[in-house]
């Protein structure tokens, strides 16, 4: 999967793809969609 954009905040990496973002906890690897929380399963 090709990503936009990829930031480092913290013990975050905030990951640009499609127009849309997501956080990803680097230590763990949880992706949290900043978009539509049902995908969330």
């Amino acid at each position: 999967m090709k990503r936009d954009s990829i930031e480092h905040i913290g013990l975050y990496v905030r990951e640009y793809f499609r127009g849309t973002f997501r956080y990803i906890e680097k230590h763990i690897g949880i992706y949290q969609p900043s978009k539509d929380p049902e995908n969330l399963k």
